[in-house]
């Protein structure tokens, strides 16, 4: 096999949540929930350290599974996810103080957005271990699915833009506790140890 070969993988978990779609002109207005089938598929070089866990691999899948299950699954499953102008929002956080797992969120809760939602989530998070994510992808139905891609990260503002920071990379600094963080910002203050290539 060729070294340093790139590839894409994925991992896929389902989670249980329920939501609203505020202005919906049908059903989905009404309160309800899906299990949401989750896929992260991440991209990089295959690690050929001989005699590593990893060898052969871009990621060992239970590693990513252990990200997405304390990102995503913690987070969501078993929770009610609604938007944050929901008239309804007010008796939901009168919920969330009695212990019932709810997340405001500043979206209408779509498959489309939290797609993205969970895609920003998981980017940093990733990019710390040197693991480039490729897109989000999430089934709300078995035929209805809705996909988040690097693409559509950099094209909605989020990314580096060209104009702005050239080659395009990620600032991996240091704040003053010594905690590693990932920045976006050629001025930022904290302590810089390296950059993250974003291609």
């Amino acid at each position: 096999m060729e070294d340093k070969k790139n590839m894409l993988v994925s991992k896929t978990i389902e989670v249980d949540m329920g939501h609203r779609i505020t202005c919906h002109k049908s059903k989905c207005r009404n309160l309800h929930g899906h299990r949401y089938t989750i896929e992260v598929a991440v991209s990089d070089k295959l690690v050929t350290d001989k005699g590593a866990s990893s060898e052969g691999m871009v990621i060992d899948y239970s590693d990513l599974k252990e990200i997405m299950m304390k990102e995503i699954d913690e987070h969501m499953d078993h929770g009610f996810m609604i938007y944050k102008e929901d008239p309804l929002v007010s008796f939901f956080e009168d919920r969330l103080k009695e212990g019932m797992k709810v997340i405001v969120v500043p979206f209408v809760p779509t498959a489309e957005n939290i797609a993205g939602y969970l895609f920003r989530k998981l980017i940093d998070v990733l990019m710390l271990k040197g693991i480039h994510i490729g897109y989000v992808k999430i089934y709300e139905t078995p035929t209805s699915m809705a996909i988040y891609t690097r693409k559509d990260w950099i094209a909605d503002g989020y990314g580096p833009q060209p104009a702005k920071m050239k080659p395009e990379v990620l600032l991996l600094r240091k704040d003053k506790d010594g905690k590693p963080y990932l920045s976006r910002d050629n001025s930022d203050s904290g302590n810089p140890i390296g950059e993250i290539p974003l291609s």
